[in-house]
């Protein structure tokens, strides 16, 4: 960052919401994986030593997407904090560079 640099909040809001919003698909389309891995393990009428194999492969799948969509939803959190604390006043480089001096000089003089 320079001081010619500028934080626009809005724009890092809209872009959280986006991501947000993109999040909140891809979770979406992970659930109807999942379910449609479910029906195929349950599945009765599939049933031999190979078929017994690929299902227990698409339970470790199962496993994996849990994972992605817990990833997703922290994410999805993180954002929602960026969007809460981010304020609406824009900030341009010169003022944070000036106030991350301050806090060196402060935190010099603390030790």
């Amino acid at each position: 960052m320079g001081p010619d640099s500028k934080l626009r909040c809005q724009a890092i809001i809209d872009q959280s919401v986006a991501a947000r919003e993109i999040l909140y698909q891809d979770n979406d389309a992970l659930s109807i994986v999942e379910t449609s891995i479910d029906q195929f393990v349950t599945n009765n009428e599939l049933s031999s030593e190979s078929f017994g194999n690929l299902k227990q492969y698409m339970q470790d799948y199962k496993m994996l997407i849990s994972t992605m969509r817990k990833a997703n939803d922290s994410d999805i959190d993180d954002f929602a904090f960026l969007v809460f604390v981010i304020g609406n006043k824009d900030i341009d480089g010169a003022a944070i560079l000036d106030q991350k001096e301050i806090a060196r000089q402060g935190k010099e003089s603390a030790e």
